[in-house]
């Protein structure tokens, strides 16, 4: 089928791969829409329902009545469209933009001083997870388009990252720790909701700090989550740990564990060598610390290349959550991350189940309120199962389930 292209008035073929279909005016109480080739002179916009949940993301043309708002660098778009549905929000698509004052690193920890202490000193809500927290953490958001201001990114600890795979940028945080954190986390993710938006080509990667350098106790910890997938795998949308199958470059960034028999040749599989006792020789993929992608072990569910190679940044990174801005779901699966790191520190059993771990880490009150959540996990993932939704894409069902700023 044939049609015009509407920026070069050029016929195109819409059977063709790299045609793109974009809003060009409203008439009529419509959105009439059009196709095109050419995307790099569009603007994308976000389309967002009057309770303010995400609705669609689309490109659209130049002359579509988008008027800019001082007072909140937002573009808006006062007419109604069908459903009731408003333009509230306009980004910019960056590719390969970064505006900002400082060098684009691929890594959060090689600007770790140029953040340093430059955060508010804020601990202005009572966070009961800090409580039960044992760890540092830090959370890495990939987002498809949008720029958050460079002083509101050194004051609510967010820096700039480069990632080739995504159209934006990717904002990590400065190490969190304790309340101080948590109530830095509510201020990024304000900023993130407010200045920036995500598609099914980002992810929310979670970074926790602290565990032991310890063999035995590394181990426990790959076989307890090696043990525990499947339990995981029922609160994740379907396609979670199978990106390959949804991601525009068709890459896998987070497959499953592999099944090894000891912990040397988990070490090996790792590392590419042998283990010798040490946790800081060089990847040899990446003898620079310059190049992570070229280490596939690091494109799992669980990434354990920083524990096992070089001596900064030793952390355990989970990468198998879809891309969020909700508070209460984000810091339910940090209590879930939390528990499993404390029971593989601390137990030896590592056949256990997640409701086992849960119950065994924490309190009893406390495991009642996360079973509450798990529950909400599974509807969500019975939902978007129902519904096709295999990437986790549908924000307005999440929202619904999950309170956008509710703190647990």
């Amino acid at each position: 089928m044939e049609t015009v292209d509407e920026i070069t008035r050029r016929k195109i073929n819409l059977n063709k791969k790299g045609v793109y279909r974009i809003a060009v005016k409203y008439a009529d109480d419509q959105l009439v829409y059009g196709y095109t080739r050419h995307i790099k002179n569009l603007t994308r916009v976000v389309f967002y329902n009057k309770d303010g949940n995400s609705f669609s993301e689309i490109a659209i043309g130049q002359n579509f009545p988008i008027f800019y708002s001082a007072e909140d660098s937002h573009y808006h778009c006062e007419i109604n469209i069908p459903e009731k549905v408003l333009i509230q929000k306009k980004f910019q698509l960056i590719r390969n933009a970064f505006p900002y004052s400082f060098e684009r690193k691929y890594e959060a920890i090689e600007n770790f001083d140029l953040f340093y202490n430059k955060q508010m000193n804020t601990e202005e809500y009572d966070f009961p997870i800090a409580n039960v927290f044992k760890y540092t953490f830090g959370l890495e958001f990939e987002t498809s388009m949008g720029i958050i201001p460079e002083i509101d990114c050194f004051k609510s600890g967010l820096i700039p990252l480069r990632d080739g795979s995504i159209t934006g940028v990717e904002y990590a945080t400065v190490k969190l720790e304790g309340l101080k954190g948590f109530n830095l986390l509510k201020k990024q993710l304000e900023l993130l909701r407010n200045h920036t938006h995500f598609n099914k080509d980002c992810s929310l990667h979670v970074h926790l700090g602290g565990f032991p350098l310890d063999s035995k106790k590394l181990w426990r910890l790959y076989k307890t989550i090696y043990n525990i997938t499947e339990d995981l795998y029922h609160y994740v949308p379907l396609y979670s740990f199978n990106t390959e199958k949804f991601k525009s470059n068709g890459k896998s960034y987070c497959s499953k564990l592999p099944r090894v028999s000891d912990f040397s040749k988990f070490f090996s599989y790792i590392t590419g060598h042998s283990f010798l006792g040490s946790f800081t020789q060089p990847h040899p993929n990446d003898v620079t610390r310059e190049r992570k992608w070229q280490i596939p072990q690091r494109y799992m569910m669980c990434n354990f290349v920083n524990m096992f190679c070089y001596n900064v940044n030793k952390t355990i990174e989970f990468r198998f959550l879809t891309p969020t801005f909700n508070m209460e779901k984000i810091l339910t699966w940090l209590y879930i991350f939390n528990a499993i790191l404390i029971y593989a520190e601390t137990c030896n059993d590592t056949t256990s189940s997640l409701d086992t771990i849960l119950r065994s880490v924490y309190p009893k009150d406390l495991y009642i309120k996360l079973n509450v959540q798990l529950f909400k996990l599974s509807t969500l993932r019975i939902n978007q199962s129902n519904n096709g939704d295999n990437i986790g894409a549908d924000l307005i069902m999440e929202n619904k389930i999950f309170d956008m700023n509710k703190i647990i």
